[in-house]
């Protein structure tokens, strides 16, 4: 064969193989989701990055320790935030679910430290919650601005940001769990 043509034929070859390569790399990744593979975001099919002006305002709601307190605090979190994907079914927690659940669990331990019988250190959890609230408030890094209110007389804050809108996560997650029937949404410790 004439060295030409062949080093042509290697050349086209080569094209080829790289050309396909290429390509493979292009086309979307089907998550088995299982082991790590799957997503780090869960994609929601109707819009998440929508973002809505929320004014940020004290609330009656969500306080402290009032009758209220807990029911409203564990509604935030349908079925404790957990959904499922794949074919295998595969447990995930939402961040925003976790974070509020967090939240809400810091809040029940400093109600049981204010008895003057509870002696015992902060449970591992809350010291986790802790920590994890911590990190995703520095991996959000929010640059928002925020004008001061004077304490001992706080206000509602007079500003409005703009936010994800999480009325679609809630969607999504009711929906999973109408997708899941009587999944008891058990975590994988593992």
């Amino acid at each position: 064969m004439n060295p030409i043509l062949k080093w042509l034929v290697i050349g086209q070859l080569s094209a080829v193989v790289w050309l396909q390569a290429f390509m493979y790399t292009l086309r979307p990744h089907e998550y088995s989701f299982l082991g790590d593979d799957y997503p780090q975001i869960w994609t929601i099919n109707h819009g998440i990055q929508e973002q809505v002006a929320t004014p940020f305002e004290n609330s009656v709601h969500f306080t402290f320790d009032s009758v209220m307190s807990e029911a409203e605090w564990e509604s935030q979190v349908p079925h404790r935030g957990l959904i499922q994907l794949g074919k295998y079914r595969q447990t995930f927690s939402i961040s925003m679910f976790h974070q509020l659940r967090c939240i809400s669990l810091v809040r029940s331990d400093i109600i049981k430290r204010r008895s003057s019988n509870y002696t015992t250190n902060i449970s591992p959890l809350t010291g986790h919650c802790l920590n994890y609230l911590r990190q995703m408030a520095l991996c959000r890094a929010d640059i928002d601005l925020e004008s001061v209110l004077l304490v001992p007389n706080p206000e509602a804050h007079p500003s409005k940001y703009r936010c994800t809108n999480w009325n679609l996560i809630y969607e999504a997650t009711l929906e999973n769990h109408r997708m899941h029937p009587g999944s008891n949404f058990e975590v994988d410790r593992k």
